[in-house]
């Protein structure tokens, strides 16, 4: 049981006898980030975050998504053992751009008994209760533009960057608790071509003929990030993606730190040369961002970069087999012109020339039926399934 300076007793639920107790301090919150490990010790394919970052991510001194946000930290206890968390998020941002009082419920881990996960369920509702909200959606961890979904389908792979991994069990807990089902998204797989040169092996000629056409246009060219110039290239993307971004339903738009602060989390694994920029005129039109795939490496530190893993992770990390096709961005004012498929090629080729032996591009939306579609086309296929959920309070 942890120390009164680590946490505070919320609730006592009957009969199953478990204690719900807010993390507080220092001291709690790494007790709330550290323990999901326990759940996962016999599961070869999960992928344990780095406990020091993710105390950075939950911290609302430093991590500028929570100047517009607020959280609770539960933790759930039986017989003085701990069995589940969960994390209640109010996001004051998200509520004013869809006009609703819908919370978020976020980083849910659990043991297999619907007890637990009901009084998990039940603190998470009273807290955002108490706070003006009148539904409760997620997991989020903390939003839409991060990590989000309960797996439920793909427990036999790994999963990539900004991907969660669960037990076979999460669906049935979270369905017990009141929540139902909101929307699902797809992480996609791509095998590269045995031969490095034969990219109409995996692109249809309709994208291969569009990409063609936009290269031959005036002014139109894709150049690598230029790391020298990081602080532009970053503000420039940033409005790109909010811009581009505007046109999907459920967007919030991103404040410029929170985007940047996503950026240097990724800046440590940044190939520039796999970082597409499409100019026109010398003007930032578009992007895709790839990034290797570094879960690969983050295996072999078991949630703590000590000196010998540290040196497991660097060795691990320069042969890595997997790149993430993380975001794919167009002005919208200059869609429909094969300018995507340029992009798209660009990206796979230089994914290719890097060695890679396939790609991971997630999360896609059930709802986005075209991208799902072209991607469909191109040979990728569904290798990891997540749900959203969403219930009353």
């Amino acid at each position: 049981m942890p120390s009164v300076l680590a946490s505070r007793f919320v609730s006592d639920h009957r009969p199953a006898n478990v204690q719900i107790r807010e993390a507080m301090g220092p001291l709690g919150v790494r007790v709330f980030c550290g323990w999901s490990s326990a759940l996962y010790r016999d599961d070869s394919y999960y992928v344990q975050p780095l406990t020091s970052e993710l105390v950075k991510r939950l911290s609302v001194e430093t991590d500028p998504f929570w100047k517009t946000a607020e959280r609770a930290l539960f933790l759930a206890y039986r017989d003085g053992n701990l069995v589940g968390r969960v994390a209640a998020v109010l996001d004051h941002e998200r509520q004013r751009v869809k006009s609703d009082r819908t919370g978020q419920f976020g980083w849910f881990e659990c043991i297999n008994d619907p007890a637990v996960a009901g009084a998990l369920f039940d603190a998470a509702r009273a807290w955002l209760r108490v706070h003006g909200c009148d539904a409760i959606e997620g997991p989020y961890n903390p939003s839409a533009t991060d990590e989000h979904g309960i797996l439920v389908e793909g427990f036999e792979t790994r999963p990539a960057v900004m991907e969660g991994h669960h037990r076979p069990y999460y669906e049935s807990l979270v369905e017990s608790a009141g929540l139902t089902r909101l929307r699902e998204a797809y992480a996609w797989l791509v095998k590269a071509p045995k031969d490095k040169a034969d990219l109409a092996s995996i692109f249809p000629d309709k994208l291969t003929r569009a990409a063609t056409r936009a290269r031959s246009k005036p002014g139109v060219r894709t150049r690598a990030l230029d790391l020298t110039r990081w602080d532009d290239e970053v503000g420039q993307a940033f409005h790109l993606f909010n811009r581009a971004m505007s046109t999907v339903d459920e967007f919030v738009p991103m404040d410029e730190s929170s985007f940047r602060a996503l950026c240097a989390s990724f800046r440590p694994i940044v190939d520039a040369e796999l970082i597409k920029l499409l100019e026109i005129d010398g003007r930032m039109v578009g992007y895709a961002m790839v990034i290797p795939d570094i879960n690969e490496a983050l295996q072999l530190a078991h949630g703590s970069l000590d000196p010998v893993s540290a040196v497991r992770v660097y060795m691990k990390a320069k042969k890595l087999t997997r790149a993430c096709f993380k975001v794919l961005v167009i002005d919208p004012d200059f869609r429909q012109r094969g300018l995507e498929s340029m992009l798209i090629e660009d990206a796979a080729r230089a994914m290719i020339d890097k060695g890679y032996l396939e790609a991971d591009l997630s999360l896609t939306a059930e709802e986005n039926v075209k991208i799902n579609w072209i991607l469909a086309g191109l040979g990728f296929t569904i290798y990891r399934r997540y749900r959203t959920y969403r219930g009353s309070l």
